[in-house]
C-alpha cells in the first residue's frame, strides 16, 4: 500500500485516487489516513466507540457550499481519520455501528 501526504489517503498504487499525484510513499503503520466521512452525532459516537478500544481517530470538520441561518459557522461533519494499522478494528467497529445495526 501506499499513502498521499497531501491527501492523507491510502492507495494501493503509487498514484494518489483523489488528487492524481504520483510517486506516493510506502505507508507506514502509524500514518493517519482518510477512513470516511460522518455527520456530526455519528461521528461523536463512533468516536467514542474507538476510544473504548484505544484507537486513535482524528476528526477534521467539513462544511458544505450551502449555509443557512440555522447552519451558519456550523460544520456539517467530521472527515475520520484513523491511523493505518487500526483500519481492520475501525472496520469492525463501523461495520457493527453503522452497518449491521440496520
Amino acid at each position: 500500500m501506499y499513502y498521499c501526504e497531501k491527501c492523507n489517503f491510502a492507495s494501493a498504487d503509487d498514484v494518489c485516487k483523489v488528487c492524481g499525484k504520483g510517486n506516493l510513499r510506502k505507508i507506514n503503520g502509524d500514518d493517519f489516513c482518510y477512513f470516511t466521512s460522518l455527520l456530526a452525532f455519528d461521528y461523536e459516537m463512533y468516536e467514542s466507540a474507538l476510544k473504548s478500544k484505544n484507537i486513535d481517530v482524528v476528526g477534521m470538520p467539513y462544511y458544505t457550499h450551502a449555509v443557512s441561518l440555522s447552519s451558519a459557522g456550523r460544520a456539517q461533519g467530521r472527515r475520520v481519520y484513523v491511523r493505518y494499522k487500526d483500519f481492520p478494528q475501525a472496520r469492525e467497529a463501523f461495520d457493527i455501528i453503522f452497518v449491521n445495526n440496520s
